[in-house]
This record gives C-alpha cells, sequence and structure tokens, in this order.
C-alpha cells in the first residue's frame, strides 16, 4: 500500500528507496544481477561526464541557465524496463537530468538546444509540463543518440519541477519560497488528495474509509477529458464514475453520456483517453442498479448516501450523524476545505448550544441547521484560530 501511495502523493524519492527494498525481498535473484550490471558497467561515469560536459556547452550556447547532471536509475526501474522488453540482460540506459534556472518556457528551449545537438529518437519524447501527470510530476522527457551513437534519455525541468518530483506534495511547504509562486502546488492540482480527505468525511467508519483507499491504490488508472480538463478515475471506470468525480450534483443527476461524440450508456467502460460528455436533469436522482457497475469508492459512497438521505424517515440516529459528517465534509468541499480532526467541530457544537457533536449532526440531517451555515461558522471558527 506504501508505494502506490507515494507514487499518488509524487513522493518519487521514497518511492523509489521501497521498490528496490520490495525487489530486493521478493526478487532476490534478479536484485543480485542488476547489483551486478550496475556496479561492472564499463566506462559508464566517463562517458556520462562526456554527455553532461557536451550538454552543459550546448546549453551555454543556446544561452539556457542550467544544473546538468547524471540521473541513475533505481533497481527497480531497470528490472521493470528489462521484463517489458524481454531483454536477456538488464535494460539500462545513460541519462542526465537538465535543471534550467528560469521559467518552464525555459525547459523548451533547452529541449530545443538539445535536439539541436544530438538526433532525438522518433516517438520518445513525453511532454509532461503541457500534460502533467495527477501527482503533480511535470518534466519533458527525451531520448536522444548522444556520443558514439549511444542511446540518451534526457529529462528537463525547472527547479520546483525537480522538487515536485522528489517530494511531492511536500515539496511546496518545505521548500515554498516567494519566486516559487506561479509554479507552486495549488490545492486544485492536488485533486487525488482532496478526494482521499473527501472519503474520510464520507465514510461510515474508518474500516470503510481504509478499504476504499486500498482499493484505489491497488486499480490501474485511465485519463479522460470532460469539461475541458483532465480526470483519472481508475480502470474500468463508466460515465457515473466520471460524473461523482466532477462533482456530486453531476454524479447525483446525470441522465445521460457521450463518448468520443457518440452517445453511450452510462454502465459503458471508458477508455484511456475518451471524450466524455455528461448530461444532467435536475429532476432526476442516482439509480440503485449504478452500484452495480460503478468502479470509484467515491462514487459507492455517494450514491450511498443520496438513498441514505432520500429514504430520511426510517433512518437510524447513528446512519444521521454518519450523514451528518458526510453532508459536512461535502459543504467543505465546496470551499476547497477539510477538516484534520474533529475538534474545530465539537467546538462549534458547543457555541451553538448542542449538548454534543451528534447532535448537531443529526440536526444538519433532519434540516433544522443548514450544512452552509455550520460550514460557514466552522471556517470562521478555524480561520480566527489560525
Amino acid at each position: 500500500m506504501l508505494v502506490p501511495l507515494c507514487d499518488r502523493l509524487g513522493i518519487q524519492a521514497l518511492k523509489r528507496e521501497l521498490d528496490d527494498i520490495v525487489l530486493m525481498h521478493l526478487h532476490p535473484e534478479e536484485f543480485e544481477r542488476i547489483d551486478h550490471h550496475v556496479r561492472n558497467r564499463p566506462d559508464w561515469a566517463g562517458y556520462l561526464d562526456t554527455v553532461v560536459s557536451d550538454a552543459r556547452v550546448t546549453l551555454k550556447r543556446g544561452k539556457v541557465t542550467a544544473n546538468v547532471a547524471p540521473r541513475p536509475r533505481h533497481y527497480y526501474s531497470i528490472w521493470k524496463d528489462t521484463v517489458a522488453g524481454s531483454h536477456r540482460v538488464p535494460f539500462d540506459l545513460p541519462r542526465i537530468a537538465v535543471v534550467v534556472d528560469g521559467p518552464e518556457g525555459d525547459c523548451y528551449a533547452a529541449l530545443g538546444a538539445i535536439h539541436g545537438q544530438w538526433r532525438p529518437v522518433p516517438g520518445r519524447f513525453k511532454d509532461f509540463i503541457a500534460s502533467p501527470k495527477n501527482n503533480l510530476y511535470r518534466s519533458l522527457h527525451t531520448t536522444v543518440i548522444g556520443p558514439d551513437e549511444r542511446t540518451v534519455e534526457v529529462l528537463i525541468r525547472t527547479e520546483s519541477m525537480h522538487r515536485a518530483a522528489e517530494y511531492g506534495v511536500a515539496a511546496n511547504y518545505r521548500y515554498k519560497r516567494p519566486s516559487d509562486h506561479n509554479e507552486s502546488v495549488r490545492l486544485d492540482e492536488l485533486a487525488w488528495l482532496r478526494r482521499v480527505l473527501d472519503w474520510e468525511q464520507e465514510a461510515a467508519d474508518a474500516a470503510q474509509f481504509l478499504h476504499s483507499l486500498r482499493c484505489d491504490l491497488s486499480e490501474a488508472q485511465i485519463l479522460v477529458f470532460a469539461d475541458g480538463r483532465q480526470v483519472l478515475l481508475p480502470a474500468g471506470a463508466t460515465p457515473v464514475d466520471l460524473a461523482y468525480e466532477l462533482s456530486a450534483e453531476t454524479g447525483d443527476h446525470c441522465l445521460a453520456s457521450k463518448i468520443n461524440g457518440r452517445l453511450a450508456p452510462l454502465a459503458s467502460e471508458l477508455q484511456d483517453g475518451d471524450v466524455v460528455e455528461i448530461f444532467t436533469e435536475a429532476a432526476h436522482g442516482p439509480q440503485r442498479e449504478w452500484l452495480d457497475f460503478v468502479k470509484s469508492p467515491h462514487a459507492q459512497m455517494q450514491i450511498n448516501r443520496w438513498f441514505a438521505d432520500h429514504e430520511e424517515p426510517g433512518i437510524s440516529i447513528t446512519d444521521k450523524v454518519r450523514l451528518g459528517r458526510a453532508t459536512i465534509g461535502l459543504a467543505l468541499r465546496k470551499h476547497n476545505r477539510g477538516l484534520a480532526s474533529e475538534m474545530p467541530l465539537r467546538t462549534l457544537a458547543d457555541d451553538l448550544g448542542y449538548p454534543d457533536l451528534e447532535t448537531m449532526l443529526v440536526a444538519v440531517v433532519d434540516r433544522t441547521i443548514s450544512p452552509d451555515d455550520v460550514v460557514d461558522q466552522l471556517i470562521a471558527l478555524v480561520d480566527r484560530r489560525e
């Protein structure tokens, strides 16, 4: 669970260490074979010194200020590419990182200089700056035919992109400087982390939350396009999963969908790269059969929340408390806020004259107090403390 969690949060420095530890324990013979390969590569350091030196001269000639250094691959990465390509010997290419000292536009200037010096390999260029990964990773990847006609991988990024690549969501708080303002990590970029915080608010208990988190981390992912933005979903997701990912309101009132310009059933399985349009109707509500095909834990919890909320006469006090928490969590999401603990809520319940937090949460479900009013006062309370 820790390795995919690090990957989702973009903490690649820790993920690399964990990957290698897992490889060492699960495939010790392969680990030893790759270790022997890495320690006995002929003139590897000397060749990389030549590549780095040539790249520095090339960038200086192109008036791009940058730091250039070797970028060794970790053992798991070598092993994965070796297995994927069915290579008989460990597949390992020389690699350098170019960290430009300037705005992101300098990355493209550096790319042009590198391609002017060495011939690029067709089909090996990726632009993760224009299309960032969901875990905040941003960089240009290219492969060139370097000195002595050897293939060399090149990564190009800014300093703040480099920090984000290493430390993910933690980079903005550990290294934030005024000069990083334009490239700093914004809350709306932390889509997956914000979704996890929403689950914590919506889940009936800790066990359900952990189950949802494990399921999400174990799933492969696809990237689709909707409402002019990229949305990451679990593989096998449907338009209903997408609708709830866009917003709870869109999900609740989802009526129909178009996939790549053609009408498609709501149970259709989305594919990577699909362009999807969701149609809603205010009078329409979720259908119970949606629970048979939705893939994401978030959609499942939202659908269950809707039915519990609309079958209120038979709802228990325990369920009302749970729904009250979920309702407050959803209202907080509108303000891009979340709660690390329930202490502020308990303080607010006391300030409003309720005997305990649970009574206030029941009042939210019974609509004797507006959830928006609760959230407005809660935010004001938290902000005053800060």
